[in-house]
C-alpha cells in the first residue's frame, strides 16, 4: 500500500487529526521509502497473499 502516497492521506476526515500521526504520514510519503517498498520481496509476498485472500 505504501509504494505510493495513499489517497486517504488527503481525505478531510483523516487529515483533520493529522497532528496525531504527522510523523508517520511524513515517513510513509518519503519517495525513498516508497521505492524501497516497491522493490521489497516481502512486500511482493504480502501482495500475493492479499490477492489470494481476496479470491478465497
Amino acid at each position: 500500500m505504501y509504494e505510493t502516497t495513499p489517497s486517504f492521506f488527503k481525505d478531510p476526515f483523516f487529515v483533520r487529526h493529522i497532528d496525531a500521526y504527522r510523523r508517520e504520514m511524513t515517513m510513509l510519503s518519503d519517495p525513498a521509502l516508497q521505492e524501497k517498498t516497491r522493490n521489497s520481496e516481502e512486500a511482493r509476498t504480502i501482495k500475493q497473499a492479499l490477492q489470494q485472500g481476496s479470491r478465497n
